[in-house]
């Protein structure tokens, strides 16, 4: 007995963490400006604001702002304290228990306690959304079941204490837990808020955030405009007293940022432009890394895409070095895997097709349209399908000039709005469509789940028994054998032609050189207002 409480206090004493949180760290003797207000492009309209029904990075943005989960990360995507201000896990690494902070309140004043979260986390798993199966994926016990109908919402892993005590259950130790409680679905909700107002809850005159911001006003593609939280718990060190998010296109962005009217461009620069940005303003031109990538699906179910020679021929086809050389236009690296080479935890095999020339590729891609029943007289019809954006047109067109350069294939270009667009992979009413993902956590395992059989992310339904399998056990493998699982899923994946991977991403950001606390180190791109600054100009 007494060796196991010193076990567990071992544990406890190596787990636990500061309770000091980022916030914006002014340097002494810097003079600020007297007007702490920012404007930054982000994108497209938001598809929600509610951290449960988040679906892309604009949303995201928002929501860091709006919210705050049990923890976040620094400006090197270090783990730090959020609402939990410790925590500790038990020897067998399958309990978890989160000590939350006293002095976390809602805009509304009340305080945040353990019961925001288990609210908020069994509303995830039994509401149908992209994050869903979010905590499945995290190993919380009985997530899976639930989200799959076989269990009640009531039997998930996850206890008030007491409230300021959160306790976690993991069906298995996952190593990648704790990264994984940075993502804005796990943030905590106002159940009385919602049980209110229902799906209303989010807009401006309703909306109750735990966050260092609350939602003043919202244009729908027009502007959504922050305001500084007094009620936030660390309020005293945050600077910028609003903040207002553009959802407008790279070019608008971009002439809004050259004309003075926007300090913070999206983290995308127009291609076309992006060279000659890169001479102009080469001081305030941020380059950094970014763990995520862009790749095409297939809807695997409907024919003739569920012939894997269709879908080998059309990766086949595509040249990935070609279209990050000439057509992205911000030196992005060629990708051949389903995970981005930089991810922490995976060092990918040379597939096969990196093997072969890109001439070679061609050729091979035409005997596979043969087999399958298609050629010049008879061509393969595809529906691309990709949502607004010049960036997304520019590519979808090069990618379509590559499939349709043998006259085997017959491309139609399909661009939607944001939320249509969503709507359709959702239902999978898609030939191809365009995807990209940024991790929500910088492990391997971000990536991968998006293809195991059922999950809300797997658009193009794609299902492999090894696969899952291979997937299953890497959440509770060391992570030398982690290395090992995850090539043997992106074998699985490449052999499958599930998806065309094309590229991986980095993050081309300009910002005003009065503009500081930007992170510039953090892989995942976290953005927090509250650490921002303006300095006198």
């Amino acid at each position: 007995m007494k060796k196991l409480s010193l076990t567990m206090l071992t544990i406890a004493i190596m787990t636990a963490v500061s309770s000091n949180a980022m916030a914006a760290d002014v340097p002494q003797g810097t003079v600020l400006a007297k007007k702490q207000e920012l404007v930054i492009g982000n994108g497209t309209e938001p598809a929600s604001f509610d951290p449960g029904l988040i679906d892309g990075v604009p949303g995201s943005h928002v929501a860091d702002d709006l919210f705050e989960p049990l923890v976040t990360v620094d400006e090197n995507g270090k783990i730090i304290p959020g609402v939990a201000m410790s925590w500790t896990k038990d020897p067998s690494g399958k309990v978890y228990t989160f000590k939350l902070r006293k002095n976390a309140k809602w805009s509304d004043g009340s305080p945040v306690t353990s019961k925001d979260f288990v609210y908020s986390w069994k509303r995830l798993v039994s509401s149908p959304s992209s994050y869903q199966d979010y905590l499945a994926s995290a190993g919380v016990l009985n997530a899976a079941e639930i989200v799959n109908g076989k269990k009640d919402a009531d039997s998930l892993g996850v206890k008030a204490v007491d409230p300021y005590t959160f306790e976690v259950t993991l069906k298995e130790p996952n190593p990648a837990f704790v990264k994984m409680l940075v993502h804005c679905s796990t943030d905590p909700l106002p159940q009385k808020v919602i049980a209110k107002w229902g799906d209303q809850w989010t807009k401006p005159e309703h909306i109750v955030g735990n966050g260092a911001y609350k939602l003043k006003s919202h244009v729908v593609n027009g502007s959504i405009v922050l305001e500084r939280n007094p009620d936030y718990w660390d309020n005293a060190h945050t600077v910028i007293n609003q903040v207002t998010y553009l959802p407008i296109q790279e070019k608008q962005d971009l002439n809004r940022y050259k004309a003075n009217e926007e300090d913070i461009t999206y983290n995308t620069i127009n291609s076309d432009a992006y060279p000659q940005v890169k001479k102009d303003y080469q001081h305030e031109l941020n380059v950094t890394p970014y763990v995520g990538m862009y790749y095409y699906v297939f809807n695997v179910n409907k024919p003739p895409f569920n012939d894997v020679r269709v879908r080998k021929a059309l990766s086949y086809l595509v040249n990935r070095e070609a279209l990050s050389q000439y057509v992205t236009g911000h030196n992005e690296k060629p990708l051949y895997h389903f995970a981005p080479t930089s991810v922490e935890g995976f060092k990918p095999e040379k597939t096969e097709l990196e093997k072969i020339p890109p001439a070679q590729r061609i050729k091979i891609a035409e005997d596979l349209l043969k087999k399958a029943g298609y050629d010049q007289s008879h061509p393969l019809v595809v529906n691309l399908m990709y949502n607004s954006s010049d960036w997304h047109k520019k590519i979808a067109t090069a990618v379509a000039s590559m499939w349709n350069q043998t006259g085997f294939v017959q491309t139609k270009l399909d661009q939607q709005e944001w939320k249509a667009y969503l709507d359709n992979l959702r239902i999978h009413n898609f030939d191809v469509a365009r995807k990209a993902w940024i991790a929500d956590y910088n492990d391997p395992s971000a990536f991968f789940n998006l293809l195991v059989g059922g999950g809300s992310s797997n658009d193009g339904d794609y299902r492999n028994t090894q696969f899952d399998q291979y997937f299953k056990e890497s959440q509770s493998a060391s992570p030398s054998n982690r290395a090992i699982l995850f090539n043997k899923m992106d074998r699985i994946v490449n052999k499958d032609a599930a998806v065309i991977p094309m590229f991986e991403y980095n993050s081309q950001r300009l910002v005003k050189p009065y503009v500081k606390g930007l992170a510039l180190n953090d892989a995942l791109d976290h953005q927090y207002v509250k650490n921002f600054y303006i300095i006198k100009h």
